[in-house]
């Protein structure tokens, strides 16, 4: 007995409870799974409610039209949609609220939109037509119930987004064709308004959704099938796409879609890059974004009554709803008849004609886009409508043996449309649907589709007047293939990898706005060269940016310049051209009047938004001083482009400098040094100039040529070598995957993973930021070569920049990035002074002197003495003019260069310049200026012990020349 009270006791005290560790552990795992779970529940819940309520409504309305056609309580029945009221009453106002059916939405629903509807009696037509968008205001998704002139609905599944506000007094109520499923098509003008068409098939159920924003600017998305039968032989397919157009609500010349200067409300009229068309109403098509559209004859077979001659069908197309053109040369089809429509723009309205003739005995002809059920529309995955030939003839699906799945029902591509057509009389044995088959395909044009977040522009045109023989139009034509986009079409400018898309011509003598994309600039183009002075075109074009922003503006050269584009005066004669910016640097106009010459403008731009390039400062005094001059013309820059591979072509006289960053590349790891020289042409590779005595490279070497021809088409070739076992070139313009070019704010990939892992060369440190961007101004074209198999592109890195002559005179340097805020103050000072005054009294007139404001006898330079072969300024003699810049050693002899030949500066002034310190307008003269700061440091600091040595004063000296 004492054995078994023992055991007892023992399995007692074997028992344990929770430690505080195990319970702190359990607690931790129901927080996390309830941190899981949670939100997880709840979004189910807003799909849920979302659900709910769209099916609650959806039965609302449906009982209303049938209470309304059966005459219940002799009243005509409608629904109030914010609360999901079924009410008797021709509208909820005056309804009989006895009446009253509730169907309840979840508390966390809300409509915005059309706010009700009733229907007629008899035949149960609404009497408003639009959309009504059901949303949680605690999420982004939303669903969309549209009802079209014949009370049939549209439901479209959830969508993601914010809809509440856009379903407003801007799209608000649709008014609908006569019959038919809806389809809407949304523009905004340009007074910020927006209209709505209607239109769709005669019966069925479609689904679809609407989307649109409220500031100027409407866009829709509509998709959804519509299926059903008219008289037991009509059904169709039905999908959509609508992009809304933008508007300028207060007439301030800019898009009013996003005035603000970010990118928040730029997206919403975008299209997906996979979406090539949309289809509406009885099948009418339109292009989404730029596509060549193949209509392709799968069948044809009719005749005159059983047994009858063949009738002869011919197919025609029409891509703006108002000209037609016959297809295949206008003859009657025979299978595998196939012709493409090119280059259509986004929005292009396509509609297919059929006629049917047999003499004068039968003609009929009927369009693709007519709702009288003559034509059936099928999609990828649709089944095949059952019809049984007449008088035996070829069956349907023998026509279609190359589309038609193992399951029965429609393969062909996603974006393809299936068209039948029957031509005789429907609701008879003789309707097969058969009389032609057509196929439909839809092939996006390359470097036209967009990407919403990458960078991107479109134009709009705010006014256009032709007059003789002036054909401008409401297009713009892309690149040496004359791409075609239509007016508020985004056109890309970087690719879905983040690549900058870069056209290689541009074609003029198009009838619209001729346009050019290259390395960080856009070229836009109105060509007026008409026979004669009598034709005039005048039209002034919104440029609008996405995801990017203007940093200059370059006016064209020679007969395709603007005429006086910045002096603030516009009319409509040919010198009343103007760039216009807007009131941020994403949007300007460019107002154009053209008669024998062209008028172009090329803009130079930067991804992302202005605020990313300004100061650090946040107050909205700086951050607007700093649009306002980003905006502003380059004075200092001249047109050029660069190709994909590196050719540069100059658009005007330049003066070309060409700096070697740095050089460096080993034969093998840790190997011996590898001589690099570097060689130039002007003619594209024609003849070579050898550059820096074909020296092997070091870096900062520097080379000016200066007047160098318009036209002149620029490469760069390196050869490095090392004895024997080593000898490769490289040049650009060669399509040498060797070199890479880049220009401002450019980078390409794995650049970025050099400069993390500490690979990158320290003379890159002055070329590239900490994002490996160029951080140079918009005039500089950045060359990296690799020489190797290293991939790292540091062997030679070389900067071609390209300025204003020195000999035209001097820019207006204020927009120039390369200048210091006191320089650009000073040259904004001094050019507001008298050019024929002496400010510091030292003999040379403002506009001449390149140090205005104090020019000091004697000068602080040398701070020990002054060695010889030295310069500066220490006395003044004679005539004020002539003050001698002595060189001294015992006897202080009198040198050869006076304040005339250095441009009115000191050489203490000189010494500043370079160091970008004090007043001076050496940045008016660009070329000279680069000379000037590539000097080395060491020479800086030596000149100022000793005085400025005879490089610097000859280079300023010969300047003048």
């Amino acid at each position: 007995m004492r054995n078994v009270t023992r055991s007892k006791h023992n399995r007692t005290a074997n028992r344990r409870g929770f430690t505080a560790i195990e319970l702190v552990l359990a607690i931790g795992l129901m927080a996390a799974t309830a941190g899981i779970t949670i939100p997880m529940y709840r979004q189910f819940q807003v799909y849920s409610d979302l659900d709910t309520a769209t099916e609650h409504l959806v039965q609302a309305v449906r009982a209303a039209q049938t209470l309304s056609q059966t005459g219940k309580f002799d009243s005509v029945w409608g629904v109030y949609f914010p609360d999901g009221t079924l009410y008797a009453g021709e509208n909820y106002a005056s309804r009989n609220s006895e009446k009253d059916v509730s169907f309840p939405l979840p508390a966390s629903i809300e409509t915005d939109g059309l706010t009700e509807v009733s229907f007629t009696r008899v035949d149960g037509l609404p009497n408003a037509t639009g959309t009504t968008c059901v949303y949680s205001g605690a999420t982004d998704a939303y669903r969309t119930i549209s009802i079209d002139s014949n009370g049939v609905l549209a439901i479209s599944k959830v969508l993601k987004g914010f809809c509440s506000g856009q379903f407003g007094e801007s799209s608000g109520e649709t008014s609908g064709s006569t019959s038919g499923t809806t389809s809407g098509t949304t523009s905004g003008t340009t007074s910020g308004e927006t209209s709505g068409e209607t239109s769709g098939s005669t019966s069925g159920e479609t689904s679809g959704t609407t989307s649109g924003t409220t500031s100027g600017t409407t866009s829709g998305t509509t998709s959804g099938t519509t299926s059903g039968t008219t008289s037991g032989t009509t059904s169709g397919t039905t999908s959509g796409t609508t992009g809304g157009t933008s508007g300028d609500d207060d007439d301030d010349g800019d898009d009013d879609d996003d005035d603000d200067g970010d990118d928040d409300d730029d997206d919403d009229d975008d299209l997906p890059c996979d979406v090539r068309y949309q289809l509406g109403n009885g099948a009418a098509l339109e292009t989404a974004g730029t596509n060549d559209v193949t209509v392709k004859v799968l069948g044809t077979s009719i005749t005159y009554g059983a047994g009858g001659p063949k009738i002869d069908v011919r197919v025609s197309a029409s891509t703006n709803s108002t000209e037609w053109t016959d297809l295949y040369s206008g003859r009657a089809v025979v299978s595998n008849d196939s012709q493409t429509l090119t280059n259509l723009p986004d929005g292009s309205p396509i509609t297919l004609r059929f006629n049917g003739r047999y003499s004068w005995l039968f003609n009929k002809t009927y369009t693709s886009n007519a709702n009288d059920g003559h034509t059936y529309a099928l999609k990828n995955g649709d089944s095949l409508p059952k019809y049984k030939p007449f008088d035996n003839q070829a069956s349907l699906e023998s026509f279609l043996k190359g589309v038609i799945g193992t399951n029965g029902k429609v393969s062909i591509g996603p974006k393809d449309v299936l068209f039948l057509v029957e031509l005789g009389t429907l609701d008879s044995q003789a309707s097969d649907f058969q009389d032609v088959v057509v196929l439909v395909t839809f092939t996006e044009k390359a470097q036209t589709c967009t990407d919403s977040s990458k960078a991107r522009v479109k134009l709009h045109f705010d006014r256009l007047v032709n007059t003789g023989n002036g054909d401008l139009k409401k297009a713009i034509y892309v690149g040496p293939n004359k791409l075609a986009f239509a007016e508020n079409q985004w056109i890309p400018l970087k690719d879905k990898n983040g690549t900058m898309i870069i056209d290689s011509g541009i074609v003029e003598d198009v009838k619209g706005i001729a346009f050019q994309r290259g390395a960080g600039w856009i070229r836009i183009m109105n060509h007026g060269s008409h026979a004669n002075s009598s034709g005039k075109e005048i039209a002034d074009v919104g440029v609008s940016f996405n995801h990017a922003y203007i940093t200059s503006t370059v006016n064209e050269v020679d007969n395709n310049a603007s005429e006086n584009p910045t002096d603030g005066q516009t009319d409509d004669t040919a010198g009343g051209d103007e760039f216009v910016p807007g009131p941020n640097v994403k949007f300007m106009t460019f107002k154009t009047r053209t008669t024998t010459a062209d008028d172009g403008v090329i803009l130079y731009w930067s991804e992302g938004n202005p605020s990313d390039a300004s100061s650090s400062s946040s107050s909205s005094s700086s951050s607007s001083s700093s649009s306002s001059s980003a905006a502003t013309v380059d004075a200092c820059g001249v047109p050029f482009t660069v190709s994909p591979s590196g050719l540069l072509t100059l658009k005007g006289k330049a003066d070309i400098s060409v700096k070697i960053a740095g050089s460096e590349t080993t034969y093998g790891l840790r190997g011996p040094r590898v001589d690099v020289r570097s060689r130039i042409s002007f003619d594209e590779g024609s003849s070579w100039q050898q550059l820096y005595g074909y020296r092997s490279l070091r870096g900062n070497e520097l080379k000016v040529f200066p007047n160098v021809a318009s036209g002149s088409k620029i490469m760069l070739e390196f050869n490095g070598r090392y004895s024997w076992v080593f000898n490769r070139t490289v040049a650009s313009g060669r399509n040498d995957a060797r070199v890479r070019v880049l220009m401002n704010k450019q980078t390409f990939s794995g650049l970025s993973t050099l400069l993390r892992n500490g690979q990158m060369k320290k003379y890159l440190r002055d070329v590239l930021d900490d994002n490996a961007k160029v951080k140079l101004s918009n005039r500089d074209v950045v060359y990296m070569i690799e020489l190797g198999d290293n991939s790292r592109y540091h062997d030679a890195v070389a900067i071609i920049s390209i300025d204003r002559p020195a000999s035209q005179g001097a820019c207006t340097a204020s927009s120039s990035s390369s200048s210091s805020s006191s320089s650009s103050s000073s040259s904004s000072s001094s050019s507001s002074s008298n050019p024929n005054e002496d400010t510091d009294l030292d003999g040379i007139k403002n506009g001449e002197d390149l140090c205005p404001f104090s020019t000091n006898v004697p000068e602080a330079v040398p701070t020990e003495y002054m060695t010889f072969e030295r310069y500066a300024l220490t006395a003044a003699r004679g005539n004020v003019k002539k003050i001698p810049v002595f060189r001294t050693g015992p006897r202080k002899q009198v040198s050869d260069y006076t304040l005339e030949d250095t441009r009115g500066c000191s050489c203490a002034q000189m010494l500043d310049a370079i160091e970008g310190k004090g007043y001076h307008r050496f940045e008016d003269y660009p070329a000279l200026y680069r000379k000037m700061k590539n000097l080395f440091s060491f020479y800086v600091s030596t000149s100022r012990q000793f005085g400025c040595g005879e490089s610097l004063m000859r280079m300023v000296s010969e300047s003048r020349d």
